[in-house]
């Protein structure tokens, strides 16, 4: 008997805490019922239906502020990602970007979000619009790396680099006008110099002072090869008597063989054209002729003062370095300068030839002047009409025997009278003649 009575008690105490939160919850709905249904049976006594009512009025009032406070069930924040459709990309200046904010379980309570930053150089904060977009805002240049956390819920990072375009744009612009500054400039005086009239010699000087060679008035501007190469060109080279010169100055540290070839498809307009590169930085004159259609032949000099102001005094230098180029396959070789005597014949013989020719008219008037005055006074000899063939090359300055003498090629050469020869300016050769 005695243990029924404790699982009575038990049971008893089990339902109420089974029903409390009912009761607590609810119960201002059960003594809203009682007050307004069954407060009129207690009228047998006053006194206790006005203790009854009072304490049923305080259960009920309390009742309803625990059901209208009570905390409801939440679930929590298990992860959050930031995302943008400008990720991988450069930003710009001055610019705002939206960053998307997304979280799980999606019927998470709304979290308190913190974005976070590195770099002053922006700022990143949430959208005023919308609680699940950020605002990324770019200052100025640098590089940024952004994150949203919450609480201990930290997202993924997100890095961007932040460009001033404009500034490039203004200095792009600073340049091409530097530039076109620089070509008036020197059109100016290129101008200044083709107008300003040359000065005339004084009638009453004895002797006519040499006239010294004028450069070229037919530059064009500056173009650029190789990258870096800055190339002032001119179609002709004054006292050209073949019109096959050509002029070019550079001023590089590289080699000539390293751009000679960019220089051929460049500027190269016939197989019969002779192209000096002078280098100021190099110190240099190199010689770029033709002497088959598939290859370039190169021959670099000492630089002599000015010698590029008149074809005659043209690759006078010391030879430096010989080497054939082929223009198909770029193959470069450089060829000993002791196998090549004939070039370097060629290029140091004309001012002597000027020599030789002027000098054989006084050996013939010293001859004369020693004939004793009491012999027969011979008539004079009439020089016969020459008639004597020889061969003309396709880029050299000297007159052959033969078609192929030395490095000539034979497939290029011209043949002409030696007369014809010596009137064009030809002098020559010392190998074959």
């Amino acid at each position: 008997m005695k243990n029924q009575n404790y699982l009575i008690t038990a049971l008893k105490i089990l339902g109420i805490f089974f029903l409390l939160p009912i009761v607590i919850s609810c119960g201002w709905i059960i003594g809203a019922i009682w007050l307004v249904f069954f407060r009129k049976k207690l009228n047998y006594n006053p006194e206790k239906q006005k203790n009854t009512t009072f304490i049923v009025s305080i259960l009920s009032a309390l009742s309803l502020m625990v059901m209208i406070f009570l905390p409801t069930t939440h679930t929590s924040l298990e992860t959050i990602e930031i995302s943008s459709n400008v990720s991988g990309q450069e930003l710009e200046t001055n610019q705002d970007y939206i960053i998307d904010v997304t979280y799980k379980p999606e019927d998470a309570s709304s979290p308190n979000f913190t974005y976070n930053i590195d770099n002053s150089c922006a700022t990143f904060k949430e959208s005023d619009d919308d609680h699940e977009k950020a605002i990324l805002h770019t200052k100025s240049e640098g590089t940024v790396t952004i994150s949203v956390s919450s609480s201990t819920i930290n997202s993924n990072s997100l890095a961007f680099t932040i460009v001033d375009n404009t500034k490039d744009t203004v200095e792009i612009d600073k340049e091409n006008i530097n530039d076109e500054k620089t070509r008036n400039d020197e059109t100016e005086e290129s101008q200044e110099a083709a107008e300003k009239p040359a000065e005339s010699s004084t009638e009453n000087d004895e002797t006519e002072k040499p006239q010294e060679p004028e450069e070229s008035s037919e530059e064009i501007y500056p173009e650029v090869i190789n990258d870096d190469i800055n190339i002032t060109f001119s179609e002709s080279v004054q006292n050209d008597t073949t019109s096959n010169y050509r002029l070019a100055r550079v001023a590089t540290t590289k080699k000539i063989q390293e751009y000679a070839l960019e220089y051929h498809n460049s500027y190269f307009q016939s197989d019969h054209e002779i192209h000096t590169i002078v280098n100021s930085t190099r110190n240099t004159t190199n010689k770029l002729t033709k002497i088959t259609p598939d290859t370039l032949d190169v021959f670099v000099y000492d630089y002599v003062d000015k010698e590029e102001l008149d074809a005659n005094t043209l690759f006078t230098g010391t030879p430096i370095a010989h080497y054939e180029i082929n223009i198909s396959s770029a193959d470069i070789t450089e060829i000993p300068l002791e196998t090549d005597a004939a070039q370097t014949d060629t290029a140091a013989e004309p001012a002597s030839d000027n020599v030789d020719t002027a000098a054989e008219p006084a050996s013939d008037n010293v001859d004369t002047a020693a004939e004793p005055e009491n012999e027969t006074e011979a008539e004079p000899e009439v020089p016969p009409e020459t008639t004597e063939m020889v061969w003309l090359s396709a880029t050299g300055e000297k007159y052959h025997s033969i078609p192929n003498c030395g490095r000539m090629n034979p497939n290029n050469a011209r043949q002409v009278t030696k007369d014809q020869a010596v009137s064009q300016g030809f002098g020559p050769c010392s190998k074959c003649h």
